[in-house]
């Protein structure tokens, strides 16, 4: 996968990957009474809420750290955290726990993403000459 794919990606993913962990928890937590329909919406509010996040984490994890890092543990660290940070913008409207909770759901996606990104990057097909980098 190139690059430009990669970004697109990173851009897109994080809105239905937190939508699905957020509808899983809301529905462990309220026994299984959930609106499938619902998620459209709770997607198209994702995109609303992070998707300035989602530029800028693209951005930075595919132009700068995905040729800087040869570190795939410190890869995926970096994309976690920068996903819990994404989701900060949640703390306060929602206050207490309810924003917390947003915040390990960011870190979450931002693992998940962090992986994808880091296994498709890791695979793609390189020009000949390229030092692909050792797998850690």
């Amino acid at each position: 996968m190139n690059r430009s794919s990669r970004i697109a990606l990173a851009i897109f993913l994080p809105a239905p990957i937190g939508t699905f962990l957020l509808s899983l928890i809301y529905f462990l937590g309220h026994n299984g009474s959930f609106r499938p329909e619902a998620i459209t919406h709770m997607i198209v509010w994702a995109y609303i809420a992070v998707g300035i996040q989602s530029i800028f984490y693209s951005l930075s994890m595919e132009l700068w750290l995905q040729k800087n890092i040869t570190n795939n543990y410190l890869f995926i660290s970096i994309s976690t955290f920068l996903g819990g940070i994404s989701e900060l913008v949640f703390i306060y409207p929602l206050e207490g726990r309810v924003g917390i909770s947003f915040m390990y759901i960011g870190l979450l996606t931002g693992f998940i993403i962090g992986i994808i990104l880091r296994i498709l990057y890791l695979y793609s097909p390189r020009p000949a000459g390229f030092r692909t980098q050792a797998a850690t």
